[in-house]
């Protein structure tokens, strides 16, 4: 699939998405159903990729509105039977006749949501991505591709510091490694920096996983302790965008303590159920062709812009169930757009989407986060602090931080508000462990 020519690429993409359209949307889709009809478009009208254009734009605010009208989910009758002949003899014979509830088991693994990754959504309407056992096989699946796009084998250790969470970046982690390539893998998110390093050097990690900032972390602990950590060989950072400066400081860290791993990216939305890998620094992120269809348009007219050029990132589903969208706007911005030539460094044909990667104006949900998170990476008196959405108000920021006892708690409370900014007044709670 990976190396195919770009011409069987698009005929592949056309024959799914005709089979989306026809099968899935027009019969089990409460959203798009309703807007075909309003907006006059038949199923039959979307041949191929080349017609998406006739849809119109998906957007967060459209999901928030009401996310379970974006959830594939056939009627009662359909359950009994896809709507064939075939399908309603088999429900027929062997759920009526035999008790044996065949067909009724296929629909739930098919439509049943068994699995959910929480989205930003927005700051006051945060909403879920649903998967069913259909999505968690494609899951599964991807995960071990792209644990092989970026260059993992069977020999690695592999140490995953997302938290535990019903988001992405933790299960992508999870699944890659211990369920997907059977990679040896440990799971140390929920421990400090120190309990953290400690298990990376007993278990030689040859593999680091996590965000930036739990990342960046972990390398300057090992650069203060001078671990022995050389058997690390790369890292994988996914969850926030990474600024270069950021990326060099968590280098000459880890070049601190012994070590010189490649620093690898993944793009990473919970709305398309799966990251994107890069096989190589700056090779681009790699995409799935058989599951999403990306485009690359101009922020402002909707227009699709060339290969290469700049553009807002939008995604059609062309294989999975749960939530499911046609044209969805990321809100996230290529600066080198998609491409569509062959890797030079993988061989792989799919497109690839080339960053850096920024939010669109009036679409970055979440900045305070994100740039607060990278505000207080050397806040005086600070071991480690993380920026969240308050639980039960997720309009306020809460700020969770480990102080490193050289200074009064109040005192560190006075420095985090300082590097805030006058325009925060975030929640702060100072705990022993984070």
């Amino acid at each position: 699939m990976e190396k195919l020519d770009q011409k069987s690429i698009v005929e592949l993409q056309n024959r799914k998405l005709r089979a989306m359209m026809r099968v899935q949307i027009s019969a089990h889709h409460a959203h798009y159903r309703g807007m075909l009809e309003d907006q006059g478009i038949d199923v039959s009208d979307i041949a191929g990729v080349e017609d998406l254009h006739l849809l119109p734009f998906t957007t967060q605010d459209d999901v928030a509105k009401d996310p379970s009208s974006f959830v594939l989910t056939p009627s009662e009758s359909q359950t009994k039977g896809s709507g064939s002949l075939t399908s309603r003899m088999q429900y027929f014979f062997y759920d009526t006749m035999l008790d044996n509830p065949r067909v009724t088991r296929k629909m739930i693994d098919e439509y049943h949501p068994i699995m959910m990754f929480e989205t930003r959504g927005t700051m006051t309407s945060p909403y879920y991505i649903y998967l069913t056992g259909y999505d968690v096989d494609i899951f599964k699946e991807l995960c071990g591709r792209g644990a092989m796009c970026a260059g993992l084998t069977q020999n690695d250790r592999y140490q995953n510091t997302y938290p535990y969470g019903q988001y992405l970046d933790f299960w992508q982690a999870y699944y890659s490694t211990s369920i997907s390539m059977r990679v040896c893998s440990m799971s140390t998110g929920q421990q400090d920096p120190v309990a953290e390093l400690e298990a990376a050097r007993r278990f030689k990690t040859t593999v680091v996983a996590g965000s930036p900032f739990n990342v960046y972390y972990f390398a300057r602990e090992a650069a203060r302790s001078k671990a022995e950590i050389g058997s690390i060989r790369k890292i994988i950072l996914s969850g926030y965008a990474i600024d270069s400066d950021l990326k060099e400081k968590i280098r000459g860290y880890f070049s601190e303590a012994g070590a010189n791993p490649e620093m690898l990216e993944m793009y990473s939305l919970t709305e398309c159920k799966h990251p994107l890998p890069e096989c190589a620094e700056g090779s681009g992120f790699h995409s799935y062709p058989d599951v999403l269809v990306w485009e690359c348009v101009d922020e402002k007219t909707g227009e699709v812009v060339g290969p290469g050029e700049r553009g807002e990132l939008v995604f059609t589903c062309i294989d999975g169930r749960g939530l499911t969208f046609l044209r969805y706007r990321t809100g996230d911005v290529a600066g080198g757009g998609i491409v569509y030539d062959t890797c030079n460094i993988c061989g792989r044909t799919v497109p690839r989407i080339i960053g850096p990667i920024k939010k669109a104006a009036g679409t970055d949900i979440i900045p305070d986060i994100r740039m607060i998170s990278r505000k207080l990476l050397d806040v005086e008196g600070v071991y480690c602090a993380f920026a969240t959405k308050m639980a039960g108000d997720t309009s306020r920021i809460l700020i969770k931080a480990m102080p490193d006892g050289t200074i009064t708690d109040e005192k560190v409370k006075e420095n985090i508000i300082k590097s805030c900014g006058s325009k925060y007044s975030p929640a702060i709670r100072l705990e022993k462990y984070l």
